[in-house]
C-alpha cells in the first residue's frame, strides 16, 4: 500500500482524517438530482470551498459533502463505475437485510424505527452551538435544478 504523501490530503475530505472534534455543530441539507447538468455546475462551483484534509485555517469550520449511489448514478456517472463501489453503499441503508443488521427490524420482521434517517424525510433541526448560540437549520429535500 502507498505511503499517503502531503499532496494527497487535498483529495481527502477533512472529517476522514480529523472528526472535527472542534466544530460545536452541523446542519445537513439534503438534495435530490433533478437535472444532473445544474447539479454538477453547482457542485463545481462549491469544490474550492469543501474541506479538505489539508491543514486548517485558523477559523474552524467545514464544508463536506456526501452522495448517496442514486445521486451519483443521477448525476451521471456510468454503471460500470458505481459496479465498484461497496454492495452496502449501493443497496443503501434501508433493504430489509441491512436493516436487520443494524438492529432496525424486529424478531418479527417488522421495522422498528430506523437508526439512519430516510433522507427522503428530512425534518427541521435545532442545533445548540457554543452555550448560547442556537443554530436553526431546516434541512429541505430540494432539487439541483438552477
Amino acid at each position: 500500500m502507498a505511503e499517503l504523501q502531503p499532496e494527497d490530503l487535498q483529495d481527502i475530505q477533512g472529517i476522514v482524517m480529523s472528526g472535527f472534534g472542534p466544530l460545536h455543530c452541523a446542519s445537513y441539507v439534503m438534495l435530490r438530482v433533478t437535472n444532473a447538468a445544474n447539479a454538477r455546475r453547482w457542485l463545481g462551483s462549491i469544490a474550492d470551498q469543501i474541506t479538505t484534509s489539508e491543514p486548517p485555517p485558523e477559523e474552524v469550520k467545514a464544508l463536506n459533502v456526501a452522495l448517496t449511489s442514486r445521486g451519483l448514478k443521477n448525476l451521471g456517472l456510468d454503471a460500470d463505475t458505481l459496479a465498484t463501489f461497496s454492495r452496502p453503499f449501493l443497496e443503501g441503508m434501508t433493504t430489509p437485510h441491512r436493516q436487520r443488521i443494524l438492529g432496525d427490524a424486529d424478531e418479527n420482521g417488522g421495522v422498528r424505527e430506523p437508526s439512519a434517517p430516510k433522507n427522503h424525510r428530512p425534518k427541521p433541526t435545532i442545533a445548540k452551538c457554543k452555550a448560547t448560540e442556537t443554530v436553526s437549520s431546516t434541512s429541505t429535500l430540494a432539487s439541483a435544478n438552477g
